[in-house]
């Protein structure tokens, strides 16, 4: 009778440590993008405006990087939201609009923090 417990016990065991590793990973990489937009906003607060729109492409290639990961894992409306605010931020840099700019990127990064927290494991999270 106690061997009946071992699989579904080793799959719940196994589901949690993904769930712990998901977690952790995107943490890391929302503190990398929004570390990487903290650069595009100093730039551009240089007056460095090409420099600010080539660190935010290469914070958007990295995001990109991510796409399919972040479509399986989290919901797609919070991804969706941070792809259109890259893209409005992109805008900014074009135009050298410092103000919108700082909004824009505040915004991401918000959103980022948002993509992280939803992947907690927490009890919010899972009621």
């Amino acid at each position: 009778m106690r061997h009946s417990y071992v699989l579904p016990l080793g799959v719940l065991a196994v589901i949690l440590a993904f769930c712990m590793w998901n977690a952790r990973s995107m943490t890391g990489c929302t503190d990398r993008w929004s570390g990487q937009l903290k650069r595009v906003e100093s730039l551009a607060m240089e007056d460095r405006w090409q420099d600010a729109g080539d660190a935010l492409e290469e914070s958007y290639a990295d995001w990109q990087r991510f796409q399919t990961y972040l479509h399986i894992v989290s919901r797609h409306e919070v991804a969706d939201n941070a792809e259109s605010m890259y893209r409005r931020a992109a805008v900014c840099t074009d135009e050298q609009d410092l103000a919108q700019l700082q909004t824009e990127l505040s915004d991401l990064r918000h959103q980022l923090g948002l993509l992280a927290e939803m992947e907690q494991c927490n009890l919010r999270n899972i009621l």
